[in-house]
């Protein structure tokens, strides 16, 4: 019942004589009044129980979590158990109606912050009042709510008043850190040692960025180069795929993976090239080939990225942690330091020193920031890349933990922005992904190709 707290009857010790009524203040809350006979009526059926500044009233008498509670005078404060929040209500000269059902209010804190009085009513007694006395109480009891829903109101908008300051704080001193850490000299002497990209790849980043370069000139590009040709075949023939026949041309390699297909795998194999083979770095190259596919689709579905540039996104997101790894190799006194700092900010400055297009590494950069800030704090050029690629991540944790993931802190925000308000991941994975990986999923490494036989 709305507005109550419910209890057991215990007796109607200290409870004011009828003719005691009229001493009583005025009886009003909102537009809802009881009448002198109404008031005896109550009075008559009431239990009282007294309380003084500071009592715990739940651990006190803790017959109130089974009852209709009518704070007759004093202040109260309500909060849950396990929190420091709390909503204050406080009376006067009114007799007000507080509370919830006892099931829930046996999850709250109750504390008196002034002397002070309530009446109590079970059940048999509030069902034996009259019909009018008792819509007078419903009506109080709505009135109530309503205050109580207004402070809760006040309380999110002073919270989120709080967070906003709390998130400018953050974003603008993770910049700066970030930027002043990549820039040290450490991190660029690490950064001088890694092999970079072969040209021929970053030639072909660079023209499927270009909007006016056609497909038919970007493999063209490929078959021209021995080098590029030798990587697509190696890897299409290799246990990652699952084709029945061997792939010997690169005409039968765009026929059957499409050019968007021929572009990951080469990317991706260049990527695997220069970086160290280590344990560390062949768990996120498998990752990163994942998300790379998923994101793709998500790209595709949303419209708010070209597909092609967020998969070179998702592909090169983690290349940062070979930074890490052997910053760590040579400053090991400093290893749980060092093992704090996110891979996308060393890995976006790896990126710029390879003469990457800043699309690609300055949304590296931000890939964290999803973390602890909305969509709307993000520079505007960056906020579709930075959200897909969130998005993807969430995407394949989902799929990968059998559906039980934590929901990211602003994942709502994050859907909202991308056109997707209030979808779940199944909801994303079943219309938007799936139907799309499943148009080219010859192309798809085994591991995707499971999970949409799993799904």
């Amino acid at each position: 019942m709305i507005g109550f707290w419910k209890r057991n009857d215990t007796g109607a010790e200290d409870k004011p004589r009828a003719s005691e009524v009229r001493k009583q203040p005025p009886l009003l809350t909102g537009r809802a009044q009881l009448s002198e006979t109404a008031m005896v009526e109550l009075l008559n059926r009431a239990s009282v129980v007294r309380f003084a500044a500071g009592d715990d009233l739940l651990a006190v008498h803790p017959e109130l979590a089974s009852s209709y509670i009518l704070v007759q005078s004093g202040a109260v404060r309500v909060a849950p158990a396990e929190t420091e929040e709390a909503i204050s209500l406080e009376v006067t000269t009114a007799l007000n109606l507080v509370g919830a059902e006892g099931a829930i209010l046996s999850r709250f804190s109750v504390q008196a912050q002034s002397d002070g009085q309530l009446l109590l009513l079970n059940d048999a007694a509030f069902s034996q009042l009259q019909e009018s006395t008792q819509l007078v109480l419903l009506q109080m009891a709505q009135h109530s709510a309503a205050e109580r829903f207004l402070q809760l109101l006040d309380h999110y908008r002073r919270a989120q008043q709080r967070y906003e300051r709390l998130s400018s704080v953050l974003f603008t001193s993770a910049a700066d850190a970030a930027e002043a850490f990549a820039g040290s000299e450490p991190v660029q002497q690490i950064i001088a040692r890694i092999p970079r990209l072969p040209v021929s790849s970053v030639e072909l980043l660079n023209r499927l960025l270009d909007e006016k370069t056609t497909h038919s000139q970007i493999a063209e590009l490929v078959r021209q180069d021995p080098s590029l040709t030798a990587t697509l075949l190696k890897a299409i023939n290799s246990s990652r795929y699952n084709f029945d026949q061997k792939i010997t041309d690169l005409s039968h390699a765009v026929s059957l993976l499409g050019f968007e297909g021929v572009y990951q795998i080469i990317m991706a194999e260049s990527m695997r090239k220069s970086l160290p083979d280590t344990d560390r770095f062949r768990v996120s190259y498998h990752r990163a080939l994942l998300l790379s596919y998923l994101v793709f689709a998500l790209a595709q579905a949303s419209g708010r990225a070209r597909p092609a540039e967020m998969a070179t996104i998702a592909l090169l997101h983690d290349v940062g942690r070979i930074v890490i790894e052997l910053l760590q190799r040579q400053n090991p006194a400093f290893k749980a330091m060092i093992g704090q700092i996110h891979p996308g900010v060393v890995g976006a400055e790896l990126l710029k020193a390879w003469q990457l297009p800043e699309p690609v590494w300055s949304s590296i950069a931000l890939q964290h920031y999803p973390d602890f800030v909305q969509p709307r704090r993000l520079p505007a050029e960056m906020q579709d890349r930075v959200a897909l690629l969130h998005l993807s991540a969430w995407l394949l944790d989902w799929r990968e933990q059998g559906g039980s993931v934590d929901e990211p802190l602003f994942l709502q925000e994050y859907l909202a922005h991308v056109g997707w308000e209030g979808a779940t991941a199944e909801q994303v994975w079943e219309r938007k992904v799936k139907p799309l990986l499943r148009q080219r999923r010859s192309a798809l490494p085994k591991a995707l190709q499971q999970m949409l036989d799993d799904a």
